[in-house]
């Protein structure tokens, strides 16, 4: 799984320069279903909830700041030597 919030609270406590719909690595679209509908109950139907949809070093390569605020993209989420040293807090 990518980087969801855990419940709507959390994702409602973003900061507004934070687009929960935009990777937190490129900045395209990343397709979080949670983050088009708001409701962390449409986490489970995402295209990251499928196996192997999200490499653990893509995950790793997000610094700790930007973690729980945004999801990455489907490119980014097996690409972690592309975004490894791209993100920044």
């Amino acid at each position: 799984m990518a980087t969801l919030p855990s419940s709507t609270a959390q994702a409602n406590d973003r900061p507004a320069d934070i687009d929960a719909a935009r990777c937190i690595a490129c900045g395209g679209p990343n397709g979080c279903a949670m983050a088009a509908s708001g409701q962390a109950a449409d986490a489970a139907a995402c295209w990251c909830m499928a196996p192997g949809a999200v490499d653990r070093a893509a995950l790793a390569a997000i610094p700790t700041a930007l973690r729980g605020r945004a999801c990455l993209c489907a490119r980014c989420a097996v690409a972690a030597s592309i975004i490894g040293p791209s993100i920044s807090p």
